[in-house]
């Protein structure tokens, strides 16, 4: 999996809880571009629900992250230091 800084940002903040427009207030953005970062990940991935998104970006950030460099520069260590590591989720099928 390869995001952008920016998307790495935006799931982040996802990870937090944040909905899309706190997210756009936090990086300066309008809500409209979160959005559009938002889609396109949904669309290249096959995501289906924000919680699918974090789980799955989570598991692989915590997967990587001892093979290479965090990235960007020291907002990146701002914005996931409230991110919790995926072993603190547990997620189960939803009953019919």
């Amino acid at each position: 999996m390869h995001v952008s800084e920016r998307q790495a940002e935006i799931l982040a903040l996802m990870a937090q809880g944040l909905a899309d427009k706190e997210i756009a207030r936090r990086l300066g953005l309008s809500h409209g571009t979160v959005r559009t970062h938002i889609d396109r990940l949904f669309r290249d991935y096959g995501w289906h629900s924000r919680t699918e998104a974090v789980a799955t970006w989570l598991e692989e950030r915590d997967r990587t992250r001892t093979h290479s460099p965090s990235p960007g520069d020291g907002r990146w260590s701002a914005l996931t230091s409230d991110v919790p590591n995926v072993g603190d989720f547990h997620l189960s099928k939803a009953r019919p």
